[in-house]
């Protein structure tokens, strides 16, 4: 005897909520009957949905009739529960495993790039998803299906119709897929899946749906310039190629690191704020660093970033600091050129005078450089070749700075020999002095003595003037070994040394050996080294010794190379 046939509609009084039937017309099927194709560019939460109301149950009800128990139905959780691999729901949808696996990769790719970049660079906290998603209205009145981008806090344009995209709906003003509201009602895919309104936890049960239809909800225009940072930002991770941005040729991946970077610069704010998520707070931070990046040169990329207060000094980004606050962390390349480059002619001069003040380019120390920091590949002239210690007097030549008069300024030479002897070198002003012959302590006003010098006008022209004279004196050096002079003079009992070499009967007074020190090392009585004491300037004056005294110490020190008494620059 044949069973009965069950009827084809369910009865509406055995249950309130409507189910899902496991058996359609008596007979028992492994598929169900109608297929919904999960599309490449949708997220799981979206085509659980369109399958839920193509058989108009709640998607709820659907878990349900596979007897799959949901802990939480928020999107994220929904999406992690779909993409595990499960027989029976393959088999009832029509959407294997390895399909669901894939759209959730794809996702999360997505979602996931600019927070991989964030942590490979170690710069700043990532942006959580939106809770809840943006839309397009066109997308949703044409396709009918949510996009994983629209989660991403920095997509706020739909680049298939160059329309900025909505954040919240007007009939809630919520932002759809915010709260599991979408798992409990059964809905068009293009309505709204929130309730209405902020009930009460006693009125919960008796909420409304609010099923506003977002498709007919008007989006503005994007602009050409969001237009083009949202296709950078989403694009150019997966694209290969290369493309010219601020004037040098990089692949598109490092344009997408450097862009992604400085739109969370520019949407940075202090510790404990909120972060900005609307659309139209965050609209203005990835325009900000598209403009920057599409300058034509390094130098104008710099002076935009400047507009915009990006890549400060002592930022997050900055490629310089302080020496002793110099961050552990790798550099994005094409940023670290532009800050350089845009910092070259305009680091005040109290800024790193350590290892900075002569050098071609302003840089951190390569000894505290962190080791996965990419060597500086897109900024011009990295390193400049140094001039020799020995060859740099304590006091620079009165005449040898073009465009500075430094006669009777033993400050001011003194200043710039030091300055000298920092191109191209990682070096402390204090070891300068101490190489000079000096003591450390007589660098200690230095920093004063170059900003005096830089009133005059202007630290770009007297760094310029600084680096003339070191290539110069690199290309041309001296013909007086001052390193070996200063040694050979390293005391006043060495100057008594010299003498008796050469049988000299008389001996030196005090301010006789002062100015030996300074005339044969061209360096100043008030900076003598600290194995001469107290023997310096305005304690004792110095005094010119008779002439066969000073021709005897000539000759005795040209006895260990040819050299002339003075050198000047040509």
């Amino acid at each position: 005897m044949q069973p009965k046939l069950a009827s084809s509609a369910p009865n509406p009084t055995h249950s309130v909520a409507p189910k899902l039937r496991g058996i359609p017309g008596g007979h028992d099927l492994d598929r169900w009957p109608i297929h919904v194709e999960l599309r490449k560019d949708e997220t799981l939460v979206s085509w659980w949905a369109r399958l839920a109301h193509r058989y108009e149950v709640t998607p709820a009800g659907v878990f349900r009739e596979l007897n799959m128990h949901v802990r939480s139905y928020s999107p994220t959780g929904v999406n992690q529960r779909l993409a595990r691999p499960r027989n029976d729901l393959s088999e009832r949808t029509g959407v294997s495993d390895s399909e669901r696996a894939e759209a959730f990769s794809r996702q999360q790719r997505i979602m996931g790039a600019p927070v991989s970049v964030l942590h490979r660079f170690d710069v700043f906290r990532p942006f959580p998803l939106l809770k809840g998603s943006r839309f397009c209205p066109e997308c949703i009145h044409e396709h009918q299906i949510w996009r994983p981008e629209w989660r991403d806090p920095l997509t706020l344009v739909c680049l298939q119709h160059s329309r900025v995209l909505r954040d919240i709906c007007p009939g809630c003003e919520s932002r759809p897929f915010s709260t599991i509201a979408w798992a409990r009602r059964d809905r068009h895919p293009a309505t709204c899946t929130e309730y209405v309104g902020e009930p009460s936890q006693l009125d919960r049960s008796r909420r409304t749906g609010c099923f506003t239809n977002l498709s007919a909800i008007s989006a503005e225009p994007a602009t050409t310039t969001l237009l083009r940072a949202t296709e950078a930002l989403q694009t150019f991770h997966e694209n290969g190629g290369s493309k010219k941005w601020a004037g040098r040729e990089i692949t598109n991946a490092e344009a997408s690191r450097a862009l992604t970077l400085l739109t969370y610069e520019a949407l940075h704010t202090p510790r404990g704020k909120r972060l900005p998520v609307t659309a139209l707070q965050v609209g203005r931070a990835p325009q900000s660093a598209f403009i920057v990046l599409n300058q034509p040169s390094l130098e104008e990329a710099g002076a935009m970033a400047d507009h915009f207060d990006l890549l400060r000094v002592h930022g997050r980004l900055a490629p310089i600091g302080p020496a002793h606050n110099i961050r552990s962390r790798p550099l994005e390349p094409l940023l670290h050129a532009i800050r350089l480059q845009s910092l070259q002619n305009r680091l005040p001069p109290t800024t790193q005078l350590a290892f900075r003040a002569g050098s071609s380019l302003p840089r951190a120390p390569h000894e505290l450089r962190h080791r996965n920091t990419p060597t500086p590949k897109y900024a011009l002239d990295w390193k400049i070749r140094p001039a020799p210690f020995s060859a740099v007097p304590q006091l620079w030549y009165p005449l040898g700075l073009p465009g500075f008069d430094l006669t009777d300024d033993e400050r001011a030479q003194f200043a710039i020999s030091i300055a000298v002897i920092c191109v191209g070198r990682s070096i402390s002003v204090a070891s300068a002095a101490e190489r000079l012959g000096a003591p450390k302590h007589a660098a200690a006003r230095i920093t004063g003595t170059w900003k005096r010098l830089c009133k005059q006008t202007g630290w770009p022209t007297l760094r310029q003037a600084i680096l003339r004279a070191s290539d110069r004196l690199t290309h041309d050096p001296s013909t007086i070994d001052y390193a070996s002079r200063r040694r050979a003079l390293s005391s006043p009992a060495q100057v008594d040394l010299l003498a008796q070499g050469l049988s000299l009967k008389a001996s030196f007074s005090d301010p006789e050996r002062l100015w030996t020190w300074c005339h044969f090392t061209q360096a100043s009585p008030r900076y003598t080294p600290m194995a001469w004491g107290d023997l310096r300037a305005t304690n004792v004056l110095p005094e010119e010794p008779s002439t066969w005294k000073r021709q005897l110490i000539h000759r005795a020190l040209t006895e260990q190379c040819a050299e002339p008494e003075t050198w000047t620059p040509p």
